[in-house]
């Protein structure tokens, strides 16, 4: 009964997982090698809004949400800066394929939107960096990212059970343990000596 439930738990589990565990996996290649096909080459497109109302009496991340708002605009916000010499606001925001920068001037209340269409591959690398560790104040600002993030970390706890399970379920085979035995030996004998030759 326990084999037969873990068993089905392992299979079905890793078929919910694959998708996660593949765009981790492509995103991963691109980002060790830095390269994005079809590169980078979209221009931006750029429109200006008047009558910006900023209230003084927001903190920086509602601030920039209420912002967002007025221009219409939606995503991930990445920071909030405030320079003062310029009298302006920056805000970045992140929706996957898509880049926006709100610059807004503080003393004519004007905004200039501009945004800049990434393309899948950018997509696909924010994705595998997002939330991300940066910025604990500002992150999971908006609920899609929030969403991924919860799915994220629930691929990886699914990924640590189908290992868990999956060596579990060789065990019980003992027509497969010498060739388990002996590609967990070379598995974990890379890993150690990689882990040994980097840590210092």
């Amino acid at each position: 009964m326990v084999y037969r439930t873990l068993k089905t738990l392992h299979l079905y589990f890793g078929l919910f997982v694959c998708p996660f565990v593949v765009l981790f996996a492509v995103s991963a290649i691109l980002l060790n090698h830095t390269w994005r096909p079809g590169g980078d080459s979209a221009k931006p497109e750029v429109r200006n809004q008047e009558n910006i109302v900023i209230r003084t009496d927001l903190e920086s991340l509602p601030l920039a949400q209420d912002i967002m708002k007025q221009v219409g605009v939606s995503g991930e916000i990445e920071f909030f800066r405030h320079q003062p010499q310029q009298n302006r606001l920056v805000i970045p925001v992140m929706w996957p394929g898509q880049r926006t920068k709100i610059t807004v001037d503080v003393t004519r209340r004007t905004a200039q939107i501009e945004q800049r269409r990434t393309g899948f591959w950018d997509a696909l690398l924010y994705l595998h960096k997002s939330p991300g560790p940066h910025l604990a104040g500002f992150r999971g600002n908006w609920i899609f990212t929030r969403i991924w993030g919860g799915l994220a970390d629930a691929s990886a706890c699914l990924l640590l059970f189908l290992a868990a399970s999956g060596v579990y379920l060789w065990a019980l085979v003992k027509a497969e343990r010498r060739m388990g035995l002996i590609l967990m030996g070379a598995g974990g004998l890379s890993f150690f000596a990689l882990l040994l030759a980097l840590v210092r």
